[in-house]
């Protein structure tokens, strides 16, 4: 049975090999947007903005960006030019869906919904309870997903589309997390008929730590399972790394590697019956990576070629490395 169920994996994941994610990676300094194709492992040049969060979609055409203590705002996510702000409230986290339809922000104590053409708010309300929301991620069943922290551990609610509260499970208790707990975004992917959430968190020895929960039907959080990943910086229990679904049931890991210089992106998939394949695990010096709190970054499938122009020289290289292979 595993045999085939790898076999299948194998498959999928010849698939994707031919697609082609992009990153917007916020940088440690905080004034530029980094774009990076993950899978070809090629610069795209970047975006000046300042931002330690980065949310997009499949169009690329807008981009929602958040700095520490600031409003969210759009800008075109090709040309970086600014669009329109937010006035509701500064951002803990952002998620624009992948519909494009609606902005989901979180100020840790309460959710908002902005249109992402006007930035007007259509709603708010409060966490649910005493969490403190700090990711927040598109499921099943049009439901939303909030992970955060309460004085138990580290929690996961889920919402209805117009941010209904519909549960509450404690998935890591506050003994096995670091005091600051160290939240990474998080992602949700699905491969064949199984979903899970994937997101990372500094357990008590200051290890990032990849937690994978299986949801049932897309919509129920059910049996947690972590590992240890090395290879991320552990200078501080505050240091974060990005959680982002890729193509065809993949993630990617993103965060400042074990010197101040260096990037690490792991790419993986999470197989029925053989927990994490890694796909891929390598360091980069095309950006830094974010240190010292929150951020995230975003991935999307990249534009067609003519649009890809907008992009300017990191494209070039794109073109030549595709035509080595």
């Amino acid at each position: 049975m595993k045999s085939l169920v790898l076999l299948s994996f194998l498959t999928i994941a010849g698939s994707v090999a031919a697609s082609f994610d992009m990153m917007y990676i916020p940088d440690t300094g905080g004034s530029v947007v980094h774009r990076f194709d993950p899978v070809n492992r090629v610069y795209l040049g970047s975006i000046n903005a300042p931002s330690r969060m980065a949310s997009g979609n499949n169009s690329s055409s807008r981009l929602a960006l958040c700095d520490t203590g600031s409003l969210p705002y759009f800008v075109n996510g090709y040309t970086g030019e600014f669009q329109t702000s937010t006035t509701g409230a500064a951002a803990q986290t952002i998620h624009l869906k992948a519909a494009g339809n609606e902005l989901l922000a979180s100020s840790g104590a309460v959710l908002r919904r902005y249109d992402p053409v006007s930035a007007a708010q259509i709603s708010s309300v409060g966490v649910s309870g005493t969490m403190f929301a700090q990711s927040i991620a598109e499921i099943g069943g049009s439901r939303i997903a909030v992970l955060g922290t309460t004085a138990n551990g580290i929690t996961l609610q889920t919402y209805s589309s117009t941010l209904g509260f519909l549960s509450e499970t404690l998935l890591i208790s506050s003994a096995s997390a670091a005091s600051s707990a160290a939240l990474s975004s998080m992602a949700f992917v699905t491969l064949g008929s199984a979903s899970h959430v994937v997101f990372t968190y500094r357990n008590s020895s200051n290890q990032v730590s990849l937690v994978r929960v299986a949801m049932t039907g897309g919509i129920t959080p059910g049996a947690t399972s972590q590992e240890v990943l090395s290879g991320f910086s552990t200078t501080s229990a505050l240091t974060t790394t990005s959680v982002m679904a890729g193509h065809g049931g993949s993630f990617f890991i993103v965060g400042q590697g074990t010197t101040s210089t260096i990037s690490r992106v792991i790419q993986g998939y999470i197989v029925p019956g053989i927990a994490t394949t890694i796909t891929q695990n390598y360091t980069t010096t095309a950006f830094v990576a974010p240190v010292g709190g929150y951020w995230s970054g975003s991935n999307v499938v990249a534009p067609e070629p003519g649009s890809m122009i907008a992009m300017g020289a990191g494209i070039l290289g794109l073109l030549r490395r595709r035509r080595r292979g």
